[in-house]
């Protein structure tokens, strides 16, 4: 993905199985150049640094009720670093393909791990895209059986929420960075 100049530089890292995470974090990356604002979007294990970076995304599928792991590590390896930029977490699961406030806490205590390590400035919860050809072999067996609930195939993304969402989150964490500047700035007095 392309830069655009700008002064903040935001990242926007994912973790995906099936790839429809990955879509949403391209998603996402198009509304940030569009507003004129610097980013880079990366698979989560292809980040080397949080240090270039003055703001971040994270996003994550859910499986079994988990984020993925190489989320929950790369959280934990950067702890000292990430409460010094301003971020958001953005969650990809079927449970939400159904988006009732009862589900939308469901999803939301999942991303409680990562909150626990640094608190974001806001979450964003996304139904996602469940399709059976995109994933691996265990998870086509078990969808292979199933025939209605969370786990049914289907694309239940709605990309008019997160284009809004991404929209509020590029004003919120450009309105973070300007205030952890601020601070950083006060402490070095």
């Amino acid at each position: 993905m392309t830069r655009c100049s700008s002064t903040q530089h935001t990242l926007i890292a994912y973790a995906t199985r099936a790839g429809s995470t990955r879509e949403i974090a391209h998603f996402m990356g198009n509304i940030f150049i569009q507003h004129g604002k610097p980013v880079e979007v990366l698979e989560v294990k292809a980040v080397k640094h949080l240090e270039q970076y003055d703001a971040l995304l994270l996003g994550t599928n859910i499986r079994a009720g988990q984020v993925m792991p190489e989320i929950l590590r790369f959280a934990q390896h950067n702890a000292a670093w990430m409460p010094r930029l301003p971020k958001a977490y953005f969650v990809v699961c079927g449970t939400l393909r159904t988006d009732t406030p009862d589900t939308r806490a469901i999803v939301e205590a999942y991303l409680e791990p990562l909150v626990r390590i640094s608190p974001p400035l806001s979450k964003g919860l996304f139904a996602g895209r469940i399709d059976p050809q995109t994933m691996d072999l265990p998870w086509r067996l078990i969808l292979k059986n199933i025939t209605e609930g969370s786990m049914t195939p289907g694309d239940f993304r709605r990309w008019d929420l997160i284009r809004l969402w991404t929209e509020s989150v590029v004003t919120r964490l450009e309105q973070g960075a300007a205030l952890m500047s601020i601070a950083n700035q006060m402490a070095a007095v």
